[in-house]
């Protein structure tokens, strides 16, 4: 009907494939008169390609990943690639998880803030498979690892708290285990000692919402409660913000100062009501993901040692 050739139908079908766009519109308006799906099931036997990168993820609560997915998405569907999502327990058993994966025969994948054993990045190395690990780190050589310097972004939110005058200043802080929480906190803690001042108090947020509302009132209510404040991530110094201000009629800033370590889209869109903190360019980070995968499928060498930072 569109009198055209099979391989040129196939090419349309195509995103980056040479085909003018009068083709290809020709074929797109004819495959709809006749019904016609172009079978991607059929086409990964032929090619043994799948066009297909899992994302691997235990919440989508902080918008850092949601707005990452968004445009890794974007990204990865103009090069004709797919999104395949799977969510990890938060109990943090991954090897189902793994299990699904490596049975879904993806191209790649991209952990975002996922905490693995060496035993678990081995076994998906093992079968091949390229992967991307995001804002954590893995002492795994071959996998590549894109984050922000945690260390130095809590040394400088302790130095800057302590210069302010601040003589008690806690943490408020992520998932223990988590490379991320663990390099902020002795980051945050180096920063005070280099101004003659201790941390009194840690809390864990676990980087979510409600458990870090409930690690504020634990801070606000106790004897001696804190007059500075520093939130691992955005999404705590929300919690944190929202609990000082309507539960304990707290001033932020003000009162408590509480900057965060944030994973904002740039310093030019964060809230009005937003405290002072130190921000990742989130959109330099999801391109540079986005890239190291495709060079990883192209063949291209695989960054050993420590991540690759984004400040």
């Amino acid at each position: 009907m569109a009198g055209v050739s099979q391989s040129t139908v196939s090419r349309s079908f195509s995103p980056n494939a040479k085909v003018s766009e009068g083709t290809r519109r020709k074929v797109m308006d004819a495959s709809r008169e006749l019904g016609y799906r172009p079978n991607t099931i059929t086409r990964s036997l032929i090619t043994r390609s799948s066009r297909t990168i899992a994302v691997v993820t235990y919440s989508l609560e902080n918008p850092f990943y949601s707005f990452m997915l968004e445009k890794a998405s974007r990204f990865f569907q103009a090069q004709g690639y797919h999104l395949l999502m799977f969510f990890a327990p938060p109990s943090g058993d991954f090897d189902a998880v793994l299990d699904d994966i490596i049975r879904s025969q993806v191209e790649g994948v991209l952990m975002l803030a996922i905490t693995m054993t060496q035993h678990q990045t081995g076994l998906v190395d093992d079968f091949g498979i390229p992967v991307v690990i995001i804002n954590r780190t893995v002492d795994y050589a071959g996998i590549s690892q894109v984050g922000s310097d945690n260390v130095q972004g809590g040394y400088w939110a302790g130095r800057h708290l302590a210069s302010l005058g601040h003589r008690r200043i806690a943490l408020l802080g992520g998932l223990p285990d988590s490379s991320t929480h663990q390099q902020r906190e002795a980051g945050f803690l180096e920063g005070l000692h280099s101004m003659d001042q201790t941390c009194p108090a840690i809390e864990i947020g676990n980087y979510r919402y409600d458990d870090a509302c409930q690690a504020t009132r634990r801070l606000v209510g106790s004897p001696t409660p804190p007059d500075a404040l520093f939130a691992a991530n955005d999404l705590m110094a929300l919690a944190a913000m929202e609990i000082l201000r309507h539960e304990f009629a707290l001033e932020v800033p003000g009162d408590v100062i509480d900057p965060a370590l944030n994973l904002r889209r740039s310093p030019e869109v964060a809230p009005a009501s937003a405290a002072p903190g130190i921000t990742q360019h989130l959109v330099q980070v999801h391109g540079l993901v986005a890239r190291l995968r495709l060079d990883q499928h192209n063949g291209q060498d695989r960054p050993n040692g420590p991540p690759s930072s984004s400040r």
